[in-house]
Formats: structure tokens, C-alpha cells, sequence
């Protein structure tokens, strides 16, 4: 006899729009969760992690409720240019003064149900260092990835994606496992390679060099690369496993069953 569990799992809308809206499905009920297995992998593309909403920790230690109103807002990442981790989020607090505020994004969970993101039990918003002021990415700017410091989402997002023998695009969109801050994918728009879907690159198949992103494969092998169609195939573990085989990459941690969420700080 299915279970009421089951019954929501199987209703429960799996899709992948063409601007790379992800959502994963997390069970309501602790007890859903023992039935159903691990939780699924939750992605999240740069354009929606970016204005997510954050809200207060509770003092008694309890998850805030789904009516709690948001304290701040997600504005921006700077990401280490090695691993693609978060180091930082930059929040503009939804006071009157709407200051931009930094703090560790260790500092932050993810709630999955209701796609948002909680602060820390010991975090302060007015204690918060205020972010320093950054001008606006400049296309032609050349210098900007070689300067010391972490990376931002911005200045990616105008970056070209190279093969070993030629430009293969620029990236549609930086994809991030919330949970863990990590990079997981960069979609990138392959018109060169004449094919119908965006090529999905698995942030640890890519190396940066100067202001480019390169990956280790000649265009013609990017050609037959798994690619996104807009449907669902990120939301698929199957497909990414294909993916992290094609490029040669291991199995990122966050993919493989964890027993609970990460405990909030």
C-alpha cells in the first residue's frame, strides 16, 4: 500500500526551465526521510541563489517557521578560485538603512523546504562588517582575474570557456550545490559547437587561466559531451554521474548519501 510519503514523492514536481531554474524536492516529515533514503541533491543556478532570502535563527534553537519574515537578501558570492566554494556572501539587510553586510558563508544553512537560506544562531546583522565597495566588472578590463582575492560571481559570468584547441563560449550559468556553497557546474552556451543544448562543465574539469575558463578536452570531444536540453536532467543522478565520467572527475562529496543536513552555526 502506498504511503502517504511515497504518494507526495511521486507528485512532487521535477523540472528543469531553460534559464536553469532548479529546484529539488525535499521530503516534509524525519520520517519521510527514513522511508524515502537520502535526501536529493539540491542545485541552485547563480540568477536564483542570488536574491534568495535570509531569515533570523530562532533563540531556542528551532528551525524558523515558514511565515518567518526575511532579515536579508543574498547579493553576492566571492568564490575561492581554486575549489569554486563559497568564502563569503554579501547581504543587503532588508531594514531601512538596506545596508550591505559580510559574513563567512559558513555562517548560513540552507533550508531546502522552503529555498531559503538561515543565519547562524550566533550571527549578529548589525555586528557584520559592512562589504566594500565594488565597481562594476569591466568587459575589457583583462586584469581583473589576476588581481589577489577571492573570486566573484560577476566577474565569471563574462569569462570565456576554452578547449584545448579553440573558444567554445561563455558561461549561461554558474550552478551551486547551496547546502555547501560549492560550484558544481558551469552551463555554457556552445554556439561554435553547432549543438542543440548547453554544455555542462563540472567545476573541478575546469582550470582558470588569465580571465578564461579552460577544461582539458578538444572541442570535437566537447561535441559529444552530455548537454543540457532544458528539461531534467541536472535534477537526474544518473546524468550527472554520466557527466563527472565524461570529464574524468570524481564524485563530489555532497553527492554521495550524508546521514543529515550540516548543523547550523
Amino acid at each position: 500500500m502506498m504511503t502517504r510519503a511515497h504518494a507526495a514523492a511521486l507528485a512532487a514536481p521535477l523540472w528543469l526551465c531553460l534559464n536553469f531554474s532548479l529546484v529539488a524536492q525535499e521530503p516534509e516529515t524525519q520520517d519521510a526521510h527514513d522511508e524515502m533514503g537520502p535526501l536529493p541533491v539540491t542545485l541552485l543556478p547563480h540568477d536564483e541563489l542570488l536574491g534568495s532570502k535570509v531569515v533570523a535563527a530562532r533563540h531556542d534553537g528551532a528551525a524558523p517557521d515558514a511565515s518567518a519574515a526575511a532579515v536579508a537578501s543574498i547579493v553576492d558570492l566571492a568564490l575561492d578560485s581554486r575549489t569554486g566554494q563559497a568564502l563569503t556572501a554579501t547581504l543587503l539587510t532588508a531594514d531601512s538603512d538596506a545596508r550591505r553586510v559580510v559574513l563567512p558563508w559558513a555562517s548560513l544553512r540552507f533550508d531546502a523546504h522552503h529555498k531559503r537560506f538561515e543565519l547562524g544562531n550566533d550571527v549578529e546583522l548589525d555586528r557584520l562588517p559592512m562589504a566594500e565597495e565594488h565597481d562594476e566588472v569591466d568587459e575589457g578590463d583583462a586584469d581583473a582575474a589576476t588581481r589577489p582575492g577571492p573570486l566573484r560571481v560577476a566577474e565569471l559570468r563574462r569569462w570565456l570557456v576554452r578547449a584545448e584547441d579553440a573558444e567554445v563560449g561563455m558561461p549561461a550559468a554558474l550552478v551551486f550545490e547551496p547546502s555547501t556553497g560549492r560550484t558544481a557546474f558551469v552551463a555554457v552556451s556552445a554556439a561554435s559547437l553547432s549543438v542543440d543544448g548547453k554544455l555542462v562543465l563540472p567545476w573541478a574539469a575546469l582550470r582558470i587561466s588569465g580571465t578564461q575558463l579552460s577544461v582539458a578536452r578538444p572541442a570535437a570531444d566537447l561535441a559529444e559531451a552530455p548537454l543540457l536540453l532544458g528539461k531534467r536532467e541536472l535534477q537526474d543522478a544518473d546524468f550527472r554521474a554520466e557527466v563527472y565520467a565524461f570529464y574524468g572527475v570524481a564524485t563530489p562529496a555532497y553527492e554521495r548519501p550524508m546521514s543529515a543536513q550540516p548543523s547550523r552555526r
